[in-house]
């Protein structure tokens, strides 16, 4: 692909996905969070500001692995055809990924809109789906080395918060 900088291919559908779910996600959290408020009993149980607090925490851990994937892949840049495993990278594997997936969390926490949570469940299988695949061309690349990094560093849920002790 012209223009991608990195090692291995992405997936085919990967931007198609990644807007598709964009879409999903925004219509139908727009739809239920400000026409038809499917969750309103829940929602009135749920003060605003615990709501808040939690889009808060969530779309901020979102910015923070964003831009700190970013800086780690850009730092990395000249070096492109190696796998960079410190950074953000040494904690959880998809960062960008997980950071799009954290946003949309957050909007959902925010006005606690129940029906949301089916689009976003969609979105994180279509994200599965698009990391595995990425992840069997960096195996056919790098063999053993993206098999040792994923023994290492799990897929989603960074190694800070896992209860798994360091080797």
């Amino acid at each position: 692909m012209e223009g991608r900088h990195g090692i291995g291919d992405e997936h085919p559908y990967s931007h198609i996905i990644m807007i598709f779910c964009g879409i999903l996600f925004a219509s139908i959290w727009g739809l239920d969070s400000f026409i038809f408020h499917f969750g309103v009993e829940f929602t009135n149980n749920i003060h605003v500001i615990i709501r808040v607090v939690l889009f808060v925490l969530a779309s901020g851990l979102s910015i923070k692995l964003g831009m700190s994937s970013h800086d780690v892949i850009f730092d990395h840049q000249e070096e492109s055809s190696c796998l960079i495993t410190d950074g953000v990278f040494s904690h959880v594997r998809h960062p960008m990924y997980l950071s799009i997936l954290l946003l949309k969390l957050g909007f959902l926490l925010l006005t606690m809109s129940l029906i949301s949570i089916i689009p976003w469940v969609i979105c994180i299988i279509l994200y599965d789906k698009i990391a595995s695949f990425e992840e069997r061309e960096l195996i056919k690349i790098l063999g053993e080395e993206y098999v040792e990094y994923m023994k290492e560093v799990p897929r989603w849920i960074p190694k800070f918060l896992t209860l798994n002790k360091p080797r």
